[in-house]
């Protein structure tokens, strides 16, 4: 990472620190996802629709990939990064808004 063509220890411990919060990002959005389908979930089928998500159509097509009327873990998991992505490309740019359906799994 310094340039110098070796990895000292100090660079693999950076690495190391760094893939450890990777994990722990993607351990939260799933645990927010897996609460977001025990709540909403009312048909207990394993995906949401527009309405149990609670979000206009417009926005819940955006999500839903496959265009099979239901987003499930892995779509909400996409969106969930994409948005995190977003906010942290944006984050001072943006002036402070009210939060999104999204935020409560990003």
């Amino acid at each position: 990472k310094n340039g110098d063509g070796q990895v000292g220890i100090g660079e693999l411990n950076i690495d190391a620190r760094n893939k450890i919060a990777a994990n722990n990002r993607a351990h939260a959005v799933n645990e927010r996802i897996s609460h977001l389908l025990s709540k909403k979930d009312t048909n207990g089928n394993g995906s949401l629709d527009a309405g149990e998500l609670g979000m206009p159509k417009d926005v819940f097509d955006k999500i839903d990939k496959d265009r099979n009327g239901q987003v499930g873990r892995l779509e909400l998991n996409v969106a969930a990064h994409a948005r995190a992505a977003i906010n942290n490309l944006l984050g001072d740019i943006l002036p402070n808004k009210e939060p999104s359906k999204l935020d409560a799994i990003a």
